[in-house]
C-alpha cells in the first residue's frame, strides 16, 4: 500500500483527534445529563422534602392528643379515639429522626434529637399500652399524656423552626448543585459545538459529499437523541405519576408475582398495616388472617380472572376487615396478580353497634322488646318442633310509680338497673330475658314446665325482695315482685298467646295483693 501524502495524513489526524475531542464531549454531555436529570428527578419526587410538613404535623398532632386526652377524662371520648391518637403520634416520628436534612444545620441542634427522642420513647411506650375498648386504661392514659405532653409544645415548636431553617440550607445546597451541573453542561455542550464546528469545516474542506452525507447523519443523530431524551422522560415520568398515584390511594394495593414470592410492588400502608418488613417476601399467604380463607380466594382468583368486593379479614397487628378486589395480570411477560383492598375495620364496628343498640335496652342492658319477641318466637317454634316443654314468666315491679314521684327518675333507673341484674343472676344461660317497657320485665324459658317455672319465679321473687336501696333523704326502699307463669300449651305457635296468658296471670297476682306468683293454666 503506497504511502498517503503529508497533507492528507494531516487531515486524516486532524479528522481522528476532532472525533476524539467529540466523542469525550459527547459523553461527557451525557454525564452532564445524567447529573442534572438526577437533580432535577430528586427535586421534583412527590415525596422529596417534606420534612417541615412532618414537623408541623408532629406538632400538631402533639396539640390533638392533648385535646383527645382532656376529652377522655371528661367523658366526651371513647378509649378507642384516644389509642388512635397515640398510633397517629408514633406514625409521624420515623421520618423525623431518619432525615439527614438535619445535617445542613450551620450550628448543630442537639435538642432536636432530644426533642424527637423524648417523645418516640413516650409513644412507644404508650403504644404498647393502647386502650382499645378499655376505657379504665384510656383514663389513666390520659392523664399520664396531659402531663407528659404540654411541656413538649414548645420544643415541638422550636422543631418546626429548626426544620424549616435545616430545609431551606438543604435546598441551597441543592440548588448549587444544579447550578454547578448546568454549567458544566453548558461548557460541555459549547466544546462539543466547537468541534463539530471545526470538524464540519474539515469535512467541507475534503468534500461537499462527505459533508451533505455527514450533515445528514447529524441530523438524524440528533432527532434520534431527541426522541430518546423525550421518550425517557415521558416513561420516567409516567412511572413517577404512577407510584404517586399508588403511594397516596386511600386503597392498599400489591402487584405480586404468580411464579415466586417477589413482590412487583407493595404500597407502605399495607406493609405498615401488616408489620412486614420491605425486604421480606410479600405473597397472598401472608396478607390472608385465615389460611382457608387465602385458599378460597386464591381458587376463585384463578377460576374467574378477578374477584370484585371480596369481604375477609387480612393479617395483621392486629388482624383487620377489608374488601378486597383482584386481578390476573401479566408484567414482563409473566403471570401477576394485582390485589387491592380498603379497610372496613371503623365500618364493622358501627355495625356492631348499631345491631347492639337495636336489640338491647340501653338503661339495664337486656333485650329491648323488639329482640326480646324475635328470639322468643324463634324458641317457641323450636319448642314445638321437638314438642319440648317451654314457659313464660311476666314480671312487675310493684308500686314502681311512687318510688319514681318521691325519689326521682335516677333512683328509679337505678332500681330497674339492680332489678335486671338480680332476674339475669336468677335464670339460666339459655332462658331469655327482656324489658318490654317501663317497670315490666318477660322471660322465655326453654325446657321447663309449670312447677319448674314456678320454682324459678319464687327465686327471683324472694331475691328481689331481699333488695334494700337508701335514698338521698336516708330513707330505706324495699322492692317486690308481682309475676305471672304460663306454660306452652300442645299447638301453642304464637307467642302473643302465651304472653297474653302469663299477664293474665299477673294482673291475678296484683289483684290478689301482689308479691306473689300466680300461674295460667297450662292444659
Amino acid at each position: 500500500m503506497p504511502p498517503q501524502p503529508p497533507r492528507r495524513r494531516y487531515r486524516r489526524l486532524t479528522v481522528i483527534i476532532l472525533s476524539g475531542l467529540i466523542a469525550a464531549l459527547t459523553a461527557g454531555a451525557g454525564a452532564a445529563l445524567l447529573l442534572v436529570h438526577q437533580h432535577v428527578r430528586q427535586l421534583a419526587h412527590p415525596d422529596a422534602h417534606s420534612e417541615l410538613w412532618q414537623a408541623y404535623q408532629l406538632r400538631a398532632e402533639l396539640e390533638r392528643s392533648l385535646n383527645s386526652a382532656r376529652q377522655v377524662l371528661a367523658g366526651k371520648s371513647d378509649s378507642d379515639a384516644l389509642a388512635t391518637r397515640v398510633e397517629v403520634l408514633a406514625s409521624l416520628l420515623p421520618p423525623l429522626r431518619t432525615t439527614p436534612v438535619y445535617n445542613y444545620l450551620v450550628v448543630p441542634r442537639p435538642e432536636v434529637q432530644v426533642t424527637l427522642e423524648t417523645i418516640q420513647h413516650l409513644s412507644d411506650a404508650w403504644l404498647r399500652r393502647a386502650p382499645w375498648g378499655q376505657p379504665a386504661a384510656a383514663k389513666v392514659l390520659a392523664g399520664e399524656m396531659l402531663r407528659e405532653l404540654p411541656p413538649l409544645l414548645e420544643p415541638a415548636h422550636e422543631l418546626v423552626v429548626v426544620t424549616n431553617i435545616a430545609l431551606t440550607n438543604y435546598m441551597d445546597a441543592e440548588r448549587q448543585d444544579l447550578q454547578r451541573a448546568f454549567n458544566l453542561l453548558a461548557w460541555v455542550l459549547f466544546g462539543l459545538g466547537l468541534c463539530s464546528v471545526l470538524l464540519a469545516l474539515r469535512v467541507i474542506a475534503n468534500s461537499r459529499r462527505k459533508l451533505q452525507l455527514t450533515q445528514r447523519l447529524h441530523d438524524l443523530n440528533q432527532s434520534l437523541e431527541q426522541r430518546v431524551e423525550q421518550r425517557t422522560q415521558e416513561l420516567s415520568e409516567r412511572k413517577a405519576l404512577l407510584r404517586y398515584i399508588l403511594d397516596t390511594s386511600p386503597s392498599d394495593v400489591a402487584l405480586l408475582s404468580d411464579e415466586d414470592s417477589r413482590a412487583h410492588y407493595v404500597s407502605p400502608r399495607l406493609l405498615q398495616r401488616t408489620g412486614i418488613h420491605p425486604d421480606e417476601p410479600f405473597t397472598l399467604h401472608r396478607l390472608f388472617d385465615d389460611p382457608d380463607e387465602e385458599a378460597r380466594f386464591r381458587q376463585s382468583l384463578t377460576d374467574h380472572g378477578q374477584l370484585d368486593s371480596w369481604e375477609t379479614r387480612l393479617a395483621g397487628n392486629p388482624a383487620y376487615w377489608a374488601i378486597v378486589w383482584a386481578r390476573k395480570m401479566e408484567v414482563e411477560g409473566r403471570p401477576a396478580s394485582l390485589v387491592w383492598s380498603f379497610d372496613i375495620n371503623q365500618r364493622k364496628a358501627m355495625e356492631q353497634e348499631l345491631r347492639l343498640l337495636a336489640t338491647t335496652d340501653p338503661l339495664t342492658g337486656l333485650q329491648n322488646r323488639h329482640a326480646f319477641v324475635k328470639r322468643g318466637v324463634a324458641l317457641l317454634k323450636s319448642a314445638q318442633r321437638y314438642e319440648r316443654q317451654c314457659a313464660a314468666l311476666m314480671l312487675d315491679i310493684d308500686f314502681f310509680k311512687p318510688i319514681n314521684d318521691t325519689h326521682g327518675h335516677a333512683f328509679g333507673d337505678a332500681v330497674l338497673q339492680a332489678v335486671a341484674k338480680e332476674l339475669t343472676q336468677g335464670l339460666r344461660e339459655v332462658d331469655l330475658l327482656g324489658r318490654l317497657g317501663g317497670e315490666e320485665f318477660a322471660a322465655i324459658l326453654p325446657e321447663t314446665d309449670l312447677q319448674q317455672a314456678l320454682q324459678v319465679a319464687e327465686r327471683v321473687r324472694n331475691s328481689v325482695q331481699a333488695l334494700s336501696f337508701t335514698s338521698e333523704d336516708g330513707s330505706r326502699v324495699r322492692l317486690t315482685l308481682s309475676i305471672g307463669v304460663a306454660a306452652r300449651r300442645e299447638g301453642e305457635l304464637r307467642l302473643e298467646d302465651l304472653l297474653a296468658r302469663a299477664d293474665r296471670a299477673l294482673y291475678r297476682a296484683k289483684a290478689g295483693g301482689r308479691n306473689r306468683t300466680e300461674t295460667a293454666p297450662g292444659l
